[in-house]
């Protein structure tokens, strides 16, 4: 295996690894524990006096040694957020969080992409036209179909894509692509449902 340039973090890492596997969930009271008594290179983290900043260089630095290419890739992590009101974190192999980041930088593209024509057009249905003059009325008229037209193929052509994804999920599952299209035409009736479910999931 190829060697790369070695974070100053590496060993405290793999002693963190070691005690919290893949999968674990640790409180950060626990991790400034840990960081105490076993953090190899994590001494100055824990001179930091305020203790939310102490936790969130420690786990700023355990990725760091955690994601190091001189690593297995089955042995590459990150410590991620499982829930910040409760201050619990995940040992999480940072090939399942690159790949679920990747999903989350789609989305907020398809968002991004089409949050500035949607903020024009909403714009543009705000002026009083009506009260405008024949000059004007036509501006208006000519800014609105372009506006218009410039958001229908972007949003086709993201809504078709997220439509693929959705199937290439659901078949990944074990769905036929038949079976995944009829799951995603009745997702919306059982939408309701799903969310009740969740909120009463303790």
């Amino acid at each position: 295996m190829a060697t790369f340039a070695l974070s100053k973090y590496e060993d405290a890492a793999k002693a963190f690894l070691d005690d919290h596997p893949i999968g674990t969930i640790v409180r950060a009271e626990k991790m400034l524990e840990w960081a105490a008594e076993k953090g190899n290179g994590l001494a100055s983290d824990l001179l930091i006096d305020d203790a939310n900043k102490r936790v969130s260089a420690i786990r700023r630095h355990l990725n760091s040694g955690g994601s190091s290419r001189n690593f297995s890739e089955a042995s590459r992590f990150i410590v991620e957020v499982e829930d910040a009101k409760r201050k619990t974190f995940r040992v999480r192999r940072l090939f399942d969080y690159v790949g679920a980041q990747a999903d989350v930088a789609f989305n907020k593209a398809a968002k991004g992409a089409l949050a500035p024509l949607k903020r024009s057009k909403r714009a543009l249905e705000d002026i009083k036209s009506e009260e405008l003059d024949d000059d004007e009325q036509k501006a208006w008229e000519a800014w609105t179909l372009d506006i218009t037209e410039s958001v229908r193929p972007f949003g086709q052509l993201i809504s078709d894509r997220v439509y693929q994804r959705a199937i290439k999920r659901l078949e990944a599952k074990g769905f036929t692509k038949e079976h995944a299209r009829l799951w995603l035409d009745i997702v919306p009736q059982l939408a309701a449902d799903v969310k009740l479910i969740k909120d009463a999931t303790i």
